[in-house]
């Protein structure tokens, strides 16, 4: 599988360039107060979640000199909204560019994560072309796609054509 010189083939790319998202996972929302579920704590629920992960969250040093960074997070969702970008309409991200910070994407790097994101994305944008419906009408307006702890509050076919909001014409600035 390997090369003759014992070197990958590609090289691996940790961390890449991210999306401004509808939603911006932040270390304190994976880190912060969540639940216990059988007596593992997990992260706070989703409204828009669309899988789940779990690592810790780590940094490498960077060119400015930061310091190694590793801290243990409990398992986490995967947000619909950190997929969606704000500026660009039929844009899905699909992988380590979703809507995170430096210190959030340590934990939704991993292949396992991008999997899940990438699977989520390629689902997303065959419901959009089935019911030809830019990104952006999937997800949850409500609250602007906050952290909610309800159950209920998705963004399936079912919410869109129970809420009124997303019969608007306009994809955008429909979230009041």
């Amino acid at each position: 599988m390997g090369t003759s010189t014992g070197l990958a083939k590609f090289p691996y790319i940790r961390e890449s360039r991210r999306i401004k998202a509808e939603l911006t996972i932040f270390e304190q929302q994976l880190r912060g107060a969540g639940r216990t579920i059988g007596g593992q704590r997990v992260a706070p629920r989703l409204a828009d979640s669309v899988g789940v992960g779990s690592y810790g969250l780590d940094t490498h040093p960077t060119t400015g000199g930061d310091n190694y960074y590793h801290v243990g997070c409990p398992p986490f969702q995967i947000p619909l909204g950190a997929l969606i970008p704000r500026r660009i309409e039929n844009l899905i991200a699909g992988c380590k560019n979703i809507g995170t910070t430096h210190r959030s994407n340590g934990a939704y790097r991993l292949h396992p994560v991008e999997w899940n994101i990438g699977e989520a994305a390629g689902a997303l944008a065959a419901f959009c072309i089935t019911d030809r419906e830019p990104p952006i009408r999937m997800v949850n307006c409500r609250g602007g796609l906050s952290i909610e702890e309800s159950p209920g509050a998705g963004c399936a076919r079912g919410a869109r054509d129970r809420d009124e909001r997303y019969s608007r014409p306009s994809a955008r600035g429909d979230c009041r």
